[in-house]
């Protein structure tokens, strides 16, 4: 992210790449928006490559749609705010204290949350988001222009969602589908194209992934999976579920039959949510508590205590205070 007292998205302040690692050279000050300076120097890289034959690898780490929320003027303008929806799961404060209610994001509007705020909010986010995908569609031109969209590999990813008004909270620090689902597009000639796969993924598995396409081995090391068997074929079942895990306050648990259990502690108050995400993909009605689907959240937590052990999680979720040291 780049803050505002550091020049913001506007004015980036940034140095050049240091191949020693030693970064010692003061820091410069761009007077170009955050993106368009890193796709200006992605096509610049590209540029320097297209004379030779020696193969190449490109991260372009944007940090937009970060905030501040300060799109540039001509994509603020697309998005009236008064024309801006607000989200099925909207709510002017979290219904519980999940722990993270005044962490920076948090802050960034009083509670409880108006309409007119969260609509202003999600406008802006969107331009970013809309000066964003121009930025990478010029380094996708480039590649075309230059005849490397036949042998170049392309993977898009984001790192996390956000709620910008979802259950009554504005960032990240959540386990809700909005804040941990990610985009992730790969393309490349050898794929099938305009295929969506629904196996349940890691952002880990792109590096397994990318080794697997090229014909590499992935090394030893590497615990994620290649997802390219199930692009092969999209019918292919995956993994039977995903961990999710957020500092020592919450922790969670979503299976491939779209069954979602999250579970909170904090202060030693413990909270439990289950949802059905096949008729309840926004998660507004929290079955935990409902007797019919018993069976299903006995199911989802030995699943989630399961997955804890797995990853070497430090907590036990069944133990006292989920065995967390004084």
């Amino acid at each position: 992210m780049h803050s505002p007292e550091d020049g913001g998205q506007e004015h980036p302040q940034y140095v050049d790449f240091d191949s020693s690692g030693q970064y010692k050279a003061a820091k410069k000050t761009a007077n170009t928006y955050s993106s368009e300076l890193y796709a200006n120097e992605a096509i610049r890289f590209l540029n320097k490559s297209k004379n030779t034959t020696k193969p190449f690898y490109l991260y372009v780490a944007f940090t937009s749609p970060h905030d501040p929320r300060t799109p540039t003027e001509a994509f603020r303008k697309r998005y009236p705010s008064g024309k801006i929806k607000l989200p099925a799961n909207f709510l002017p404060q979290h219904p519980f204290d999940n722990g993270e209610l005044a962490v920076r994001d948090e802050k960034l509007l009083p509670r409880p949350l108006t309409e007119a705020q969260t609509k202003e909010e999600l406008a802006l986010y969107y331009g970013m988001i809309s000066e964003l995908d121009a930025q990478i569609g010029r380094i996708l031109d480039e590649l075309k222009k230059q005849g490397l969209t036949k042998n170049t590999l392309v993977v898009f990813a984001g790192d996390n969602g956000l709620a910008v008004g979802s259950h009554g909270l504005l960032g990240k620090q959540n386990l809700y589908e909005h804040s941990m689902r990610v985009p992730l597009i790969i393309s490349s000639p050898t794929l099938p194209q305009n295929q969506r796969v629904e196996a349940l993924t890691y952002l880990a598995d792109i590096f397994p992934t990318v080794t697997d396409i090229l014909g590499f081995p992935a090394p030893p090391t590497v615990e994620s999976q290649s997802l390219l068997p199930f692009i092969k074929n999209p019918q292919k079942k995956g993994r039977p579920s995903v961990y999710y895990a957020y500092r020592d306050l919450q922790r969670a648990v979503r299976t491939d039959d779209n069954w979602k259990l999250i579970r909170y502690n904090v202060n030693r108050k413990e909270t439990t949510q289950l949802f059905d995400l096949n008729r309840d993909p926004y998660e507004t009605k929290n079955l935990a508590d409902n007797p019919a689907f018993s069976q299903k959240r006995q199911q989802l937590e030995a699943r989630l205590i399961s997955e804890m052990k797995t990853y070497h999680d430090p907590l036990d979720i069944t133990k006292p205070n989920w065995g967390k040291q004084p």
